[in-house]
């Protein structure tokens, strides 16, 4: 009977955590546990069917196989050779990068147009150091580019707050005009560290409790979840209404399940889905979780090919202790624009 319950509430809760998602405050916190602890119910009772009922066990592997392999989703992309004019892009997020260089990423990948985030006043640095790119900044993204930058400005969206989410850039390439847009949506670390220890009872303790402490307490993290939505909505918009060809990437805070990646995914082409290979996750680049083998769990950065664009190729940055690992794709152009 507990093996039935426990494949029956994971089944559940994955599916909610997929088409649900933001839209629950609740549903959206477990979507930044790791996959992997969702097994963990499975080291009390593989034993006991060990010595009770052994066929059981069959469920046991069948659970962590959809886990690992299915929900989890690692790419097993087909990459095709080049077929002409490619634009290589990469994104990283360099705000806490625990002093590690993105340097013997970018000269292995050697990409055309390089995107940073929170680099604030940092932009001339970086050029100092790859004069072999033209630079521009806004706010706290910066471009390097090895084609003219032609135009840069910051993003104006209804719903944010002091800072901007994106950056739009402006290149010369193949005789034609591209947008680039660099994005860093709100994170949602502070929602997630107000539910840590009595945090999550409080807010448990809250529904249907509207006037009481608990229950506006449960009100303010559901609150900040939908602005959220929102934000990211407004943003998609935007994109939706470019009418260069263009392409997207940077840290979207948003892991690749859920309602709001579906959201971006159903407008734009995850390169890394279409072309990637492996787990591909990017953050945290280092953990003290043995669970995700001290590694990261999520995959929160993304390049995404807007129209005009098609994807080729895909890799994410491996064994860098930063906070984010960075991510390059390929892009060919689409001959339907």
């Amino acid at each position: 009977m507990a093996t039935w319950l426990y494949a029956a509430g994971l089944a559940l809760l994955l599916g909610a955590m997929e088409w649900i998602g933001e839209r629950n405050w609740l549903v959206a916190t477990c979507l930044y546990v790791p996959a992997q602890a969702w097994l963990l119910p499975l080291l009390f009772l593989a034993p006991v069917s060990l010595a009770f009922q052994r066929r059981l066990l069959w469920w046991h592997l069948g659970c962590c196989v959809f886990v690992l392999f299915i929900y989890m989703d690692p790419e097993w992309s087909w990459r095709p050779p080049p077929r002409g004019p490619s634009l290589v892009l990469m994104t990283n997020n360099i705000g806490q990068n625990n002093r590690q260089s993105i340097t013997e990423f970018l000269r292995e990948q050697n990409p055309d147009i390089v995107l940073l985030q929170e680099a604030r006043a940092r932009g001339s640095r970086y050029q100092r150091s790859f004069p072999e790119y033209q630079m521009a900044e806004q706010a706290e993204f910066v471009m390097l580019s090895k084609f003219p930058i032609m135009n840069s400005q910051v993003v104006e969206l209804p719903g944010q707050q002091r800072f901007p989410v994106a950056a739009r850039f402006e290149i010369e390439w193949q005789g034609r005009r591209v947008a680039v847009y660099s994005v860093h949506l709100p994170t949602p670390r502070r929602e997630l560290f107000r539910l840590r220890g009595a945090g999550l009872l409080i807010a448990l303790a809250g529904i249907g409790q509207e006037k009481t402490a608990p229950g506006r307490f449960r009100r303010e993290i559901a609150e900040a979840w939908a602005n959220r939505i929102e934000l990211a909505r407004a943003l998609l918009e935007r994109l939706k209404n470019e009418p260069l060809p263009f392409l997207v990437a940077g840290d979207f805070n948003m892991p690749n399940h859920g309602f709001l990646y579906r959201m971006f995914s159903r407008e734009l082409v995850d390169a890394f889905e279409k072309r990637g290979r492996g787990y591909g996750f990017t953050f945290p680049g280092y953990s003290l979780n043995p669970l995700t083998g001290f590694g990261p769990w999520l995959r929160i950065d993304y390049c995404f090919a807007g129209h005009g664009f098609t994807v080729t190729d895909c890799r994410t940055e491996s064994g860098r202790r930063s906070q984010h690992r960075a991510v390059a794709a390929r892009f060919e152009p689409d001959s339907r624009y």
